[in-house]
């Protein structure tokens, strides 16, 4: 008798691994797909309830192809998805994905204030959404890329002395952890 087999397929645009979580960046489709299609009485299940993994959800007549999915469509901490597949003669497939995540933008820095030092400091505040997976990396920028240094949510210059005519353009970067 020919055993059923489970797979799990994961779609949409990786990120990065972090602590053994694989983050996404866009919607992410996770799809159990049914292997052995021809056995007859076949049920499958998808799920992230690890209590339910067990519990087919889908019966598919024998000979036809099988598949369920299930679509993330929003900002989601590490989860893990399950399938399983039972035939009417009692056998059975498990399979699981690694755990997964979905971070599908970041808000970027927006400018909340200035500071000018008695001439010898200039830089701008920036409002610093936090992002979803967490900072990887926060850069601050001036003047065709310079490196800036920064203290917070501040990118400033140390100049001497400042000459009021001088314009100064500042940009923060940041990264987060999925790699948005």
């Amino acid at each position: 008798t020919t055993k059923p087999t489970c797979t799990l397929t994961v779609s949409g645009t990786k990120g990065n691994l972090v602590s053994g979580v694989q983050w996404y960046k866009s919607d992410t489709t996770v799809t159990l797909s049914v292997n052995n299609a021809s056995l007859s009485g076949m049920n499958i299940g998808l799920t992230t309830d690890s209590s339910k993994k067990d519990k087919p959800t889908k019966q598919i007549l024998a000979g036809s192809s099988g598949s369920l999915s299930d679509t993330i469509k929003s900002n989601i901490a590490s989860v893990t998805y399950y399938g399983v597949i039972t035939t009417g003669a009692g056998q059975k497939a498990d399979c699981q994905t690694q755990a997964i995540a979905v971070e599908k933008g970041i808000t970027p820095p927006t400018v909340a204030g200035y500071l000018n030092n008695s001439f010898t400091q200039v830089g701008v505040y920036f409002n610093t959404p936090k992002p979803y997976s967490g900072f990887a990396s926060q850069n601050c920028y001036y003047n065709n890329n310079l490196a800036a240094s920064s203290s917070g949510n501040l990118c400033y210059i140390n100049s001497g002395y400042v000459v009021n005519t001088t314009n100064y353009t500042f940009k923060k970067q940041i990264t987060s952890l999925a790699g948005n």
